[in-house]
């Protein structure tokens, strides 16, 4: 869909060429299928004997045949000629009144006052869900991020944690191996960091990298919803791979010695 509508923005702006081209094709077709649909409506309305496609038994139309090669005929663009048969058809009053409507929308049409509104999706009635439900659908969502590749904190670290942490630092841990966020945690994640020693050349040569990928992606694949997405996918792996640097240090784990390990 992007590429469509990139090459019907080129197309507009330009005056010759392929985009131009495609452009002027697609304006015509669609100005085609308004004039079809409108004749067909009006057909509908006046009913009548109408030439319309013979078919066969089965279904399938039946074509004129040139009669020294046998071959189909076609018309001046190139689609099959059928053979015509005569069919009477009835006046259409939905026809009618549809287009009545939107003719003499005043008239005929409610005008945007009148009639009756029925709403034919009805939003469904929900139940609060309770805490054991709750806990039931959160330990699925756990599960899914840790089949996922989410990293938790070994029993022994939870341990030590528990024990020693002073309350405002301890995580909340609702569900066994999952930890909740805590104040300082906020804190942490919602302030600026100064790079540490050697973590600057960690940051300058993930994003050299990142911009060196980004570009070949740009260069080799079309403009379009899947280079953007492609694109966007880099920078976010730019961005998680940066915020590993900065927790390296700053885990609460990170430097803890459990008795025993």
């Amino acid at each position: 869909m992007a590429t469509f509508l990139d090459w019907m923005r080129r197309g507009k702006q330009a005056t010759s060429g392929k985009f131009y081209d495609f452009f002027c094709a697609v304006n015509d077709a669609e100005a085609q299928a308004v004039l079809m649909a409108t004749r067909t409506i009006r057909d509908a309305m006046i009913g009548g004997w109408f030439k319309v496609p013979k078919r066969d038994k089965d279904g399938n139309y039946i074509f004129k045949h040139d009669p020294v090669t046998g071959e189909i005929l076609r018309d001046v663009q190139g689609r099959p000629e059928a053979e015509l048969a005569d069919e009477y058809r009835e006046p259409s009053a939905a026809a009618a009144c549809w287009f009545l409507e939107r003719r003499a929308r005043e008239d005929f049409g409610d005008g945007g006052n009148a009639g009756v509104t029925v709403n034919v999706n009805p939003p469904v009635a929900r139940r609060n869900p309770g805490k054991k439900e709750m806990l039931s659908m959160y330990e699925q969502v756990v599960q899914i991020l840790v089949d996922n590749g989410m990293k938790l904190p070994d029993s022994a670290t939870r341990e030590y944690l528990a024990r020693n942490a002073k309350p405002a630092e301890t995580p909340a841990f609702t569900l066994t191996g999952v930890e909740s966020m805590s104040e300082k945690d906020l804190d942490d994640w919602f302030s600026h960091h100064a790079p540490h020693a050697g973590q600057q050349e960690k940051f300058d040569a993930i994003h050299a990298a990142g911009k060196d990928f980004a570009r070949v992606i740009r260069d080799c694949t079309p403009p379009g919803a899947h280079q953007t997405a492609a694109v966007r996918k880099m920078r976010e792996a730019l961005y998680t791979a940066s915020a590993a640097i900065e927790d390296e240090k700053s885990a609460p784990w990170a430097n803890v010695q459990v008795e025993g390990l």
